[in-house]
């Protein structure tokens, strides 16, 4: 592993890579008609938007990715096949794996504890899906981050927020 590959370096150097490609744009005269983001994604949309402050984003996405860091260890998978039948066969592993995000019709991401995820790829593969494990090493977007959602919104609440400039559409509304 990279010093990239650590959540605690790769979430600021994602965003701060986002927030130069804005800078980039801006300067060639892009301007959204509307930004989204996904996850670590949304903090530096919500700059592109005006919400935050590009200083404000990278302390920010800094702040996540050290918190993020401190997660129990866990892991995510690729299923490539879409939610509705990924669902079904990671429902047994609910407490501790569950679906992560749907990527594309046919790309499903679940998450959770190693051994419980280890044992739904099983079920997966069993089933004739197609599966890749991915590195990350944790497990976002499962009940494994919630202990941490609270530090998370602590570190968002002391930044100056403003209302958006260009319309900005969240992953949670």
């Amino acid at each position: 592993r990279t010093v990239l590959d650590r959540t605690r370096n790769a979430q600021p150097a994602l965003a701060a890579f986002e927030l130069a490609l804005l800078a980039l744009w801006r300067s060639w005269g892009v301007v959204p008609a509307a930004v989204l983001g996904h996850s670590l994604g949304e903090i530096p949309a919500a700059a592109a938007a005006g919400i935050l402050s590009p200083g404000d984003a990278l302390e920010l996405a800094c702040r996540r990715g050290e918190v993020m860091a401190d997660l129990p260890s866990g892991e995510m998978a690729a299923v490539f096949a879409p939610a509705a039948s990924v669902e079904p066969l990671v429902r047994p592993f609910a407490r501790d794996v569950g679906i992560a995000a749907a990527n594309a019709p046919d790309q499903t991401i679940v998450s959770g504890e190693r051994v419980a995820l280890e044992a739904a790829v099983a079920a997966l593969q069993a089933a004739g899906l197609r599966v890749r494990r991915l590195g990350s090493g944790n497990a976002f977007h499962s009940p494994l981050v919630e202990p941490v959602l609270g530090r998370i919104e602590e570190a968002a609440s002391g930044l100056v927020h403003a209302g958006p400039t260009v319309p900005f559409y969240s992953g949670l509304t």
